[in-house]
């Protein structure tokens, strides 16, 4: 019961605690925070304007700028106190757990737990590569180092063979970058059918293709598909002649190097010396050449990687040249992965539109496969959450390697023999 203070310094029922100024701090900064989460769920990081977020706080704007120095502060901390709460869910989870598949079924199981609890993670997630870029660093390598640390031990347990530590790493940059792709893959799967996907088989086929892709040994007659000789790296295609062709390419250089944000139609127009009046003749709105640069890059990423797998014989040949010609495509147009995250911000639609016509490719071609002998070890309701590890690893892949540092480079040999030896061991191709 409270109590009020009398004249003998006794407490008598009654009046409650006054709040410490230091607790009002806490409790307004912590307002804030929730408030913009629930912004950022709602509208996105693109539409979570300081008044918004205020608004959703109960606050004064006035106010954000006694706790923030500015806007971006505070959405570049969404992320990282996010973060820390999902990393200890996870690790309460599967506390306990020696054996490395199990600990992986259970956090997983956990992963989707919290995305369930609190929905607008996957969301602040997937947008943060773009909006919040050094927060969301810092969360993948904290996710990266953690998988690392398991897989050493479970090497050490003799659970899963020991690799050297730069092969665990790549392991370590492929799943962590497989949650979220896979989470966003079953929401996406969920709202096209109108009911909610259940993520325990996902969870199993996940397992089952680490179990199988880290085992101890490599399972009888499979040998690691070497890479498809090196086709020769094309030259960029010569400017088009067709002004909406013209226009899209041009916009997508302009994305490549101020964003989607900044890209706008007077920069378009002067890049590509072209009217302003010529511009509305092609697009009703900046937002629907925006909504198309995605597209566009996709076909001739998916044009190029055609004729690195022409011929492949199997499923596995089909990859380890389609993971090399995507990489030659990025020396080509460094600017594809850029326009890929800004679309998942920015152009939400034309991402969601990317993301499905990629996982229906992976799946026809994985049925394809199967109807001739291979990927025998799975059924077909499993292919979608195969296609979004192998999408998940040429997105996450390029951020590590091909495109850091704000450099264009060629992906080392020793991640793209890790990386197949992992997809053909998970895969059981024999």
């Amino acid at each position: 019961m409270l109590e009020r203070s009398s004249k003998n310094g006794s407490r008598s029922p009654g009046r409650p605690r006054k709040r410490t100024r230091e607790q009002q701090t806490r409790g307004t900064r912590e307002a804030l925070m929730k408030g913009a989460l629930r912004v950022v769920a709602r509208h996105g990081y693109a539409k979570a304007s300081v008044a918004r977020i205020t608004e959703a706080a109960g606050v004064a704007q006035g106010t954000f700028y006694s706790y923030f120095d500015t806007h971006q502060q505070l959405l570049s901390e969404l992320l990282p106190s996010e973060g820390i709460q999902l990393l200890d869910w996870l690790g309460r989870a599967a506390h306990g757990t020696e054996d490395y598949f199990m600990h992986e079924r259970r956090a997983f199981s956990a992963f989707f737990e919290y995305i369930k609890k609190h929905p607008y993670f996957l969301r602040v997630l997937t947008e943060a590569e773009i909006a919040a870029p050094e927060s969301y660093a810092q969360h993948m390598s904290n996710i990266e180092d953690r998988y690392v640390g398991a897989l050493r031990r479970a090497a050490e347990r003799g659970q899963i063979e020991r690799r050297d530590d730069a092969t665990f790493r790549v392991i370590a940059e492929v799943l962590a970058g497989a949650r979220g792709h896979i989470a966003f893959g079953l929401s996406e799967q969920g709202r096209r059918s109108g009911q909610p996907i259940s993520p325990d088989a996902v969870v199993e086929t996940f397992v089952k293709f680490l179990r199988h892709g880290l085992g101890v040994q490599l399972p009888s007659g499979v040998k690691v598909a070497a890479a498809s000789k090196a086709i020769k790296a094309r030259r960029s295609e010569p400017a088009p002649h067709d002004t909406r062709a013209l226009l899209l390419r041009t916009a997508s250089l302009l994305v490549h190097k101020h964003g989607y944000q900044a890209t706008t139609i007077a920069r378009i127009t002067d890049a590509a010396k072209v009217a302003v009046g010529t511009f509305y003749a092609h697009f009703p709105s900046r937002q629907h050449l925006l909504d198309e640069i995605l597209d566009h890059m996709r076909q001739s990423l998916l044009a190029y990687v055609r004729e690195h797998t022409r011929g492949s014989r199997t499923f596995i040949e089909m990859e380890a040249r389609g993971f090399q010609g995507f990489f030659e495509f990025l020396t080509l147009h460094p600017e594809y992965i850029r326009i890929e995250s800004e679309a998942a911000v920015w152009a939400k639609e034309s991402y969601t539109r990317h993301f499905i016509d990629l996982e229906t490719r992976y799946t026809s071609a994985m049925r394809r496969s199967r109807a001739s002998g291979e990927l025998t070890l799975y059924g077909e309701s499993e292919f979608p959450t195969l296609s979004y590890i192998l999408m998940a690893a040429r997105h996450y892949l390029s951020t590590r390697y091909a495109l850091a540092k704000g450099t264009v480079r060629r992906m080392p040999p020793f991640a793209q023999t890790a990386y197949i030896d992992l997809v053909q061991r998970g895969l059981s191709i024999r």
